[in-house]
């Protein structure tokens, strides 16, 4: 399940709790997965004492197209470019690439990268045929983001780190001003072995 939160501008500096409803009222939530847990995150909403959770069930890789029922009304309330602030952890992996044509043409990171002769990097234009997940939320995730705002993103340890995605981290600083990541261990975060690194602020 992933969440983006959009036009939350109230700042619960400290643990009002009138403060902190008002800022959820206008929290955007983004579901993916089966049809259960939009109903699930909704029931859990009403328990906290939130009745208007604003849950929309839908692909953010594919959004604003889509077929899941939330793409209408989460295009009308938050439309890409819209959002304050954004907080998720998507999902990751090398065994769950996305590899539908129709998405990876939308995104600049799901092209093919080359060196150029001054250190940076060039898009070629060729398309991937296969990209992991989390590449893509980078760039969705700032593409939901209005001039000025902030994302908040759990990564795989290797996007920081490896060699073979600097072309990633050069188009991150060259559309964002990153601020400090954490490495957490992997025993809070996983049952399975795993390093992941969570960039705290991307503005």
């Amino acid at each position: 399940m992933t969440a983006m939160c959009c036009r939350a501008r109230a700042r619960a500096r400290r643990a009002d709790p009138e403060m902190l409803r008002t800022a959820f009222r206008r929290c955007h939530n983004f579901i993916h997965g089966n049809e259960g847990m939009p109903k699930d995150a909704a029931f859990c909403m009403v328990m906290a004492g939130d009745g208007k959770g604003h849950l929309y069930h839908l692909n953010s890789l594919e959004f604003p197209a889509g077929h899941l029922p939330g793409v209408k009304s989460a295009s009308r309330a938050a439309p890409l470019g819209s959002a304050d602030v954004v907080m998720t952890n998507p999902p990751f992996g090398s065994t769950i690439p996305i590899t539908d044509a129709n998405i990876l043409h939308h995104f600049d990171l799901a092209h093919v990268w080359e060196w150029t002769e001054d250190g940076g990097f060039r898009n070629t234009g060729r398309p991937h045929g296969s990209v992991a997940p989390e590449i893509l939320f980078i760039e969705r995730c700032l593409d939901w983001l209005r001039p000025g705002g902030r994302m908040g993103i759990v990564l795989p340890g290797g996007i920081l780190g490896n060699p073979a995605a600097e072309y990633v981290r050069w188009w991150i600083l060259r559309h964002a001003g990153c601020w400090p990541a954490w490495t957490f261990r992997s025993r809070p975060l996983s049952w399975k072995p795993t390093s992941t690194s969570s960039p705290a602020c991307c503005s």
